[in-house]
């Protein structure tokens, strides 16, 4: 049999999207990491002279990679993912947008993790 949208799993229809829709909420997330990213080069200076280079990368690279996962989870609450209303009644944001805030948080990780090679040079200030 041909696959069709009764083949959709219960609770789940089937939704109309635009091709400029779909690139729209493909290149939206994409450039709020972005703009993360070079944001959190700044942040991480002036955090790292307030609670040092180490804690402050410590704390980036924690939330870069807690955050996106709490958000992923809550995502695949029953009703939550589905494209009916009876679960984006209970969310504060739609799923694409929450996805994209997943994938913006994990942007921190530039001012953890990502930096950590360019201390070679510096040794007193590598974290």
């Amino acid at each position: 049999a041909a696959a069709g949208v009764s083949d959709l799993p219960p609770g789940v229809s089937a939704v109309a999207v635009t091709a400029s829709a779909a690139a729209a909420s493909l290149i939206l997330p994409q450039i709020a990491q972005a703009a993360v990213g070079v944001g959190v080069g700044t942040a991480a200076d002036g955090l790292s002279t307030r609670i040092g280079t180490r804690t402050t990368r410590r704390a980036l690279q924690v939330v870069s990679g807690v955050g996106p996962a709490l958000v992923l989870v809550a995502l695949t609450r029953p009703g939550v993912a589905t494209a009916g209303t009876e679960g984006l009644e209970q969310l504060l944001l739609p799923p694409a947008v929450l996805f994209g805030a997943a994938q913006t948080l994990s942007a921190l990780s530039l001012g953890a993790v990502s930096v950590s090679h360019l201390d070679v040079a510096s040794p007193p200030r590598a974290g």
